[in-house]
């Protein structure tokens, strides 16, 4: 993909993360969870015009992010450039670390980071088709509030008139339901996770100065953040069953409630890019130390700003979409 990480832009890289959605998209499609009809074809298809929508910038901030610590120093720039060119598998194994070079564990926690955006992107474009394939449903072709749809959702309408007027309306949910299952089962979460463990378990074993880190490794669990999805789901559906249940709806807006449902998954999201951050500082530290650098007080002065500036980035980011679903 690139020869020179020097040359690396935003559009490079933005194109990297778009083939890969396009890839996750097409083992999707040829995977036995999915039929082969051509109905099924004709969605999976449709749903590759997620990959141009650039609602949720996931990529960008997590592009400068990565930069920033090329730029000064804590990344080496080949280890980015193996990544983009597919040179480096991320691997599970349990003997990963036996080598004590923690390097393997740097170039993983990059790997895993990239998988994240491009799995997140996918996911949040398409909980925005869904809801508007709902809303849509709601209005059963009427002009019914459709004044009152906040206007980022239009973004999505043509995703789905599409798949309406290509797919039998008995079979779009079905699809849609087949094709979440599918994306869970592709993220690999419990693989990851299986890594970020064995990079911790490595940092244990390692790190004499108790001092690096203060990370919370106990409490954040990958099962919890799969647990919070599954939480704003049901109270999605439950807040959606109730305002049917609701004879007077004078109170309660169902865009209100489809908005909250999608800021939360995107601040949960996001949130755990903080956690992802964290872990690739600890890698950073450690191969520093392997490599007998000096980790002076003024490199750990520029890695904690430049964490400052990548909450920044991530807190930035989640008001902006706040911003978007309330216009």
């Amino acid at each position: 993909m690139c020869d020179n990480l020097n040359t690396l832009n935003l559009n490079e890289w933005q194109k990297y993360i778009d083939n890969k959605k396009n890839n996750i998209l097409d083992q999707i499609d040829k995977s036995n969870m999915l039929d082969n009809s051509i109905e099924n074809k004709k969605f999976i298809e449709i749903l590759k015009s997620i990959i141009n929508c650039k609602i949720f910038n996931v990529s960008q901030f997590t592009f400068l992010s990565i930069k920033l610590l090329i730029t000064y120093g804590f990344i080496d720039p080949q280890i980015l450039l193996d990544i983009l060119n597919n040179n480096i598998n991320v691997n599970n194994s349990d003997n990963i670390n036996n080598n004590n070079n923690p390097e393997p564990n740097l170039k993983n926690i990059l790997k895993i980071i990239i998988e994240f955006i491009v799995k997140i992107e996918i996911s949040l474009n398409y909980n925005c088709i869904l809801i508007i394939h709902f809303l849509n449903k709601i209005n059963n072709g009427t002009n019914n509030n459709k004044n009152e749809t906040p206007d980022v959702f239009n973004i999505f309408s043509k995703i789905d008139n599409d798949i309406t007027n290509s797919i039998k309306s008995s079979t779009i949910i079905l699809l849609f339901l087949k094709f979440i299952i599918k994306l869970e089962k592709y993220e690999n979460i419990n693989k990851n996770q299986h890594i970020i463990n064995n990079i911790i378990k490595f940092n244990d074993n390692n790190n004499t100065n108790n001092s690096i880190t203060n990370i919370n490794y106990n409490v954040k669990k990958s099962t919890i953040l799969t647990l919070k999805i599954k939480m704003y789901l049901d109270t999605f559906m439950s807040n959606i069953n109730n305002y049917f249940l609701n004879t007077n709806k004078t109170n309660t807006n169902i865009y209100s409630i489809c908005i909250e449902y999608i800021i939360c998954i995107v601040e949960t999201l996001y949130n755990e890019f903080n956690y992802l951050f964290d872990i690739l500082e600890l890698c950073i530290i450690l191969n520093f130390k392997n490599n007998n650098i000096n980790f002076t007080d003024n490199k750990k002065k520029e890695l904690e700003n430049i964490k400052n500036e990548i909450k920044h980035l991530i807190n930035n980011e989640i008001n902006i979409c706040k911003e978007l679903f309330k216009n």
